[in-house]
């Protein structure tokens, strides 16, 4: 694994990087899950020759208080969104797109507004939850209401789930991917369960920004996700792009800010599946006039 890049950020915090693919390629922000780092291998092994075959350049950024980022007390999704448009302009991108997973998905729908950013992708992304009822809450953070959780609190499940990760990375057959995650995961704490439990915190509250994207929009979800459940892609779909989507379906739901692809049986790791294709599906938006 080659040395991290870091950048100091005008407040004087550093943001830690890595990237994959050739230099003249069209730029893609990848936007890490929770409890990953800016080390997540989306295809596993086949990462890099997936990004170098859909000819991407892919900038994978840990987020405050994860891997090699600075912590950022009481930061925001507008917040971080400033922090990608330091590094844009320090690594001379005029125009890029911007791909968030899981809890990176948030964090990259605020990014649809920076200057220079020419589409967004969200897979397996997580909703606004407190614009979706208690009960969703409570499946999420384990209590119906942002204002029993807080810091302390999602700290304390954050090092529960790492824990429950862990031993399941190190159960797992393959022995390549589980070396691939384990390092993953041990940069996602190195620095302890503050970074990852401020993802939490945003998602438990509203988010301080419009929903509908002004730049082309792909949002994937599983109907099998047990982790993200499908209601909240069925959310952003609603609230990003106008759709209301009853079920799956084998053709993309589309609408003039985008497409929302639902794949019935695919879970929280669709992405390990689907990542080339979803390269190409950002790219080709990005590239849309």
């Amino acid at each position: 694994m080659s040395s991290p890049l870091l950048l100091t950020l005008p407040s004087g915090r550093t943001l830690c990087y890595r990237i994959l693919g050739a230099a003249s390629s069209p730029p893609i922000f990848f936007l890490h899950g929770n409890l990953n780092s800016r080390l997540f291998a989306p295809s596993w092994g086949g990462t890099a020759d997936d990004v170098a075959a859909a000819s991407a350049k892919v900038i994978f950024v840990d987020r405050p208080g994860v891997g090699g980022s600075s912590p950022h007390p009481a930061r925001s999704y507008l917040s971080f969104s400033e922090d990608l448009q330091s590094l844009a302009a320090h690594l001379e991108l005029p125009e890029f797109s911007v791909v968030g997973y899981s809890s990176g998905g948030p964090h990259a729908l605020a990014c649809s507004r920076l200057p220079g950013c020419r589409s967004v992708g969200l897979v397996s992304a997580d909703a606004q939850y407190s614009d979706m009822g208690g009960d969703l809450m409570q499946r999420m953070f384990g209590r119906p209401a942002a204002e029993e959780i807080d810091e302390v609190y999602l700290q304390g499940r954050s090092e529960h789930s790492a824990a429950e990760m862990k031993a399941g990375y190190e159960s797992m057959k393959k022995q390549d991917r589980a070396e691939l995650a384990l390092e993953d995961l041990a940069a996602a704490t190195a620095q302890g369960y503050a970074g990852p439990a401020s993802d939490g915190l945003l998602e438990s509250r509203p988010w301080g920004f419009p929903l509908a994207s002004p730049v082309p929009l792909r949002i994937w979800h599983g109907g099998a996700d047990d982790d993200v459940p499908v209601e909240a892609g069925r959310y952003l779909a609603k609230h990003c792009l106008g759709l209301d989507v009853a079920g799956p379906s084998e053709e993309p739901h589309v609408a003039a800010g985008g497409k929302y692809f639902e794949v019935e049986t695919e879970n929280h790791t669709l992405i390990r599946r689907r990542w080339k294709a979803i390269l190409d599906e950002t790219l080709a938006a990005a590239a849309a006039p």
